[in-house]
């Protein structure tokens, strides 16, 4: 068995381990085998084709441990054949490569030199969305708050041991805590995401990116807390500013010309009526500016509900200048000048009708349809949901408790560090990771 000092400067000969059972763990029926991790956010991007929203994304995930029995190992003969390591097992869809396999060999870490003093092993794990990407188009209830939508995107992996036999769980004790480089230690002592990708593609900001680690909550492949994992969350979200100015700001526009149309005098009806019209016109003409860009669903968005409560209103502030003009006019009828028109009671109705026409833009259109049911629908199906209400096997079987973290990708992250960080993110609460 090896068990050298430290302080070797030369290996020992390899029939000093001719006797070791590399697939076993190395601690294995002692204590669990602590592992560093880092997670490696390589690129992401959303692309449309074929009216599909399309998401892939690729990064790698670093194993860091030290596995005793190589000390004194020379890694000039390369890192023993079926030597134990980490085997993660990613959800479906998450696409592990050759580790998942159980193909890939680690090696030893840099700066071992030609003897493994302390048995330093690294496994690097690649990782992407499988299958060509995620088709974020199938997620239909986040789009009714369209072009206020978000989602999030969960994708995680379990580790499993290669030999459990004569070993017993817990097996891994997994911690963001690699040690940071002297040069990025500003950003975090420790070394939890090495980032080199950009925070936009196409409609899409990255608000921020979720990595956990998480354990059984239940009895799932062990007793609860034993089994353990890493998970991962994209927090996307729709950039809105072209469909805002674009739509909803010139809809809006819209029904405030309507209003001030309630100024025309009462009398002067058919003035009135050919205002509305056009502006009735105008908003089919604003949303074809947009059409190109929308997405084909078969329900109403907040973009929808705005335009046709513009309608709506529009269509309102008509029925009240004809019922307005019909207070005014005289029984005779109105003709020519149409003297006799009673002006005051004419204006009483426009004052009631434009009074509730104000409310039903600023209090149904504005505050309800586009801000309240916003918040509903992204609080429910958005970036903000938590990780067990998540759609898959592992969300619902797995749990964070106290290693949750963000890393929050906003404009003053873009500005200060552009496609590079090394550091650490935010710690969140398990419950609301």
């Amino acid at each position: 068995m090896g068990g050298a000092s430290t302080d070797l400067d030369e290996p020992l000969p390899m029939s000093h381990f001719a006797d070791v059972d590399w697939k076993r763990r190395p601690t294995a029926g002692i204590k669990p085998t602590h592992i560093s991790v880092v997670n490696c956010f390589l690129g992401w991007e959303v692309t449309n084709a074929h009216g599909k929203e399309i998401l892939t994304w690729s990064g790698a995930t670093e194993f860091y441990w030290e596995d005793h029995r190589l000390i004194g190992y020379p890694t000039s003969e390369g890192v023993p054949e079926g030597i134990w390591r980490p085997k993660p097992m990613g959800n479906r869809g998450f696409d592990l490569g050759e580790v998942e396999k159980g193909k890939k060999l680690p090696s030893f870490q840099s700066g071992s030199g030609k003897v493994s003093k302390q048995g330093k092993l690294k496994l690097v794990c690649p990782f992407k969305i499988g299958g060509g990407g995620t088709n974020l188009s199938e997620q239909l209830t986040r789009f009714r708050a369209f072009p206020f939508d978000s989602l999030r995107v969960d994708n995680s992996m379990v580790m499993t041991n290669m030999t459990t036999e004569g070993d017993k769980a817990p097996y891994y004790n997994i911690q963001f805590d690699r040690p940071n480089v002297k040069n990025r230690v500003d950003d975090g002592v420790y070394q939890h995401v090495d980032w080199t990708a950009c925070r936009h593609s196409d409609d899409y900001d990255l608000v921020c990116f979720g990595y956990a680690v998480t354990k059984n909550h239940e009895d799932w492949n062990g007793p609860p807390g034993t089994f353990c994992g890493i998970a991962y969350s994209l927090h996307i979200a729709r950039t809105p500013n072209f469909y805002v100015r674009k739509g909803i700001v010139p809809l809006y526009l819209v029904s405030l010309f309507g209003l001030f149309t309630f100024f025309l005098e009462p009398a002067d009806l058919p003035a009135r009526c050919s205002v509305l019209s056009a502006l009735f016109l105008t908003v089919y003409a604003i949303q074809w500016v947009t059409i190109e860009r929308l997405p084909r669903l078969p329900f109403n968005t907040v973009l929808d509900s705005v335009a046709e409560s513009v309608v709506g209103i529009l269509i309102f502030n008509l029925a009240g200048m004809c019922v307005a003009f019909r207070a005014g006019r005289p029984e005779e009828g109105c003709f020519g000048d149409c003297l006799n028109f009673d002006i005051d009671a004419a204006q009483v109705w426009d004052t009631r009708f434009a009074a509730i026409s104000t409310i039903l833009v600023l209090g149904y259109s504005v505050m309800y349809q586009v801000v309240y049911q916003s918040w509903k629908i992204s609080k429910k199906s958005g970036w903000t949901r938590t990780w067990p209400n998540g759609p898959t096997l592992f969300n619902k079987r797995m749990r964070v408790y106290d290693q949750g973290f963000r890393l929050w990708t906003d404009e003053a992250f873009g500005e200060k560090h552009g496609k590079k960080f090394m550091g650490e993110g935010v710690l969140e609460p398990g419950e609301t990771w």
